[in-house]
């Protein structure tokens, strides 16, 4: 009796999540902690990405919960969501009056990376031309929000120094509801040292739209892209994605996107192995199942972790339904190469201490989905983490 308690609250905000996926969309907001509210209920999208609609039910069955950019017709897209269960953000440019209203309507994508081309000088679209279709769009339907997604050429660590690139995105980010990016450290250039880059790249997105935009994440599921040859190229291994979820998420991306097309070594449309997609159904159940936690709000109580060989990592710390909810990740990850061109990437184990403010010893933490618990300490717990690991822990609020 006391394990099903235990799990009740999990099991409701499973229920919610779910009910609220196959229920009619009667409004779409953006909540104070810049969330998706659907029917004035927290919503986390966990989107697929240009998949015919055949797959929807697929995608469905694997967690997804929200489809992108597919369909001849946005009528066909939504019709195949709400077939499956889901729902749909189709092309503003596909618009037409009948769709309005449909219940299985999210809402609205602009044009895929408009700022391509950015570093070089010239970006593939201007901000007026963006501004425009934001415009009409929400003309035509002020019931939907609208999401823009930028390659990453905004970051730092790329273009983001230059001030005509700060000036194009800072006019850009301007004309969207929702902004949203893609990095796939692996894919696009085979850094798998790198995949700090989707948490950094949340971080700056955040702060360039602003404290009310929400920010989305795409995450790489597998190699094959056209930049790299096959042979050269590294693998993306499930612990990767699911590193690079859980970084998008404890960074602040209040939706996730998964990318799944391949070109080498010949174009497949979806091409996450077996290993993959059980790793993505396994992540994407977590994300649904505790959507409502991830959105809930800020809370003042501290907490931190600490490695003991002093790699990184980080916290997210939620509290909702009377529990406290803790979200942690291992982020180290080395270059042991000899060379600027010579990438050995090299992800270490750690024990970490992970501090909570007001934590009483002897108090009981739930490692969740591992079928364990620890025995906190005053103050502070010990756990250990394999190499990108992420563990999800709860105990009840004090």
């Amino acid at each position: 009796m006391s394990r099903f308690v235990s799990l009740l609250p999990l099991a409701i905000c499973c229920l919610s999540q779910a009910l609220l996926s196959a229920e009619a969309v009667k409004t779409v907001e953006i909540g104070a902690q810049r969330e998706l509210r659907v029917n004035g209920q927290p919503y986390f999208p966990i989107m697929s990405w240009a998949q015919a609609t055949s797959r929807f039910q697929k995608l469905k069955d694997l967690g997804f919960n929200t489809f992108c950019g597919s369909g001849k017709t946005a009528k066909e897209a939504l019709e195949a969501a709400q077939a499956a269960g889901g729902l749909a953000l189709v092309h503003a440019s596909a618009f037409d009056s009948g769709i309005k209203g449909h219940p299985a309507l999210l809402g609205y994508a602009l044009r895929d990376e408009p700022d391509m081309g950015i570093g070089k000088g010239k970006p593939k679209v201007a901000v007026e031309e963006i501004a425009g279709w934001y415009k009409t769009i929400r003309e035509q339907d002020p019931s939907r929000p609208v999401f823009l997604n930028f390659t990453a050429d905004f970051m730092q660590e790329f273009f983001g120094k230059k001030p005509d690139v700060q000036a194009y995105y800072a006019a850009a980010a301007k004309s969207a509801d929702i902004l949203c990016f893609d990095i796939y450290p692996i894919y696009q250039q085979n850094r798998d040292d790198r995949l700090i880059w989707v948490a950094e790249g949340v971080s700056e997105l955040r702060a360039l739209g602003g404290t009310a935009k929400p920010v989305w994440a795409w995450i790489e599921t597998s190699k094959g892209s056209k930049w790299i040859t096959y042979e050269r190229q590294k693998d993306v291994t499930p612990e990767i994605t699911r590193a690079e979820v859980w970084m998008a998420v404890i960074r602040g991306a209040t939706g996730i996107g998964y990318f799944t097309h391949a070109w080498r070594p010949s174009f497949n449309e979806f091409a996450p192995g077996d290993a993959m997609q059980a790793e993505l159904k396994r992540t994407n159940e977590q994300l649904g199942r505790l959507g409502p936690v991830l959105l809930s709000d800020p809370v003042a109580r501290k907490a931190s972790i600490a490695f003991d060989s002093k790699q990184p990592g980080e916290i997210l710390l939620r509290e909702h339904g009377g529990w406290v909810y803790l979200f942690a990740n291992n982020l180290d990850m080395q270059d042991l190469g000899a060379r600027k061109d010579d990438v050995k990437a090299a992800y270490r184990a750690g024990s970490a201490t992970l501090s909570v403010e007001g934590l009483a010893a002897g108090t009981n933490i739930e490692v969740l989905d591992e079928n364990r618990s620890i025995q906190a300490q005053a103050g502070a717990f010990k756990d250990d983490f394999k190499p990108l690991e992420v563990h999800l822990y709860r105990f009840k609020r004090p």
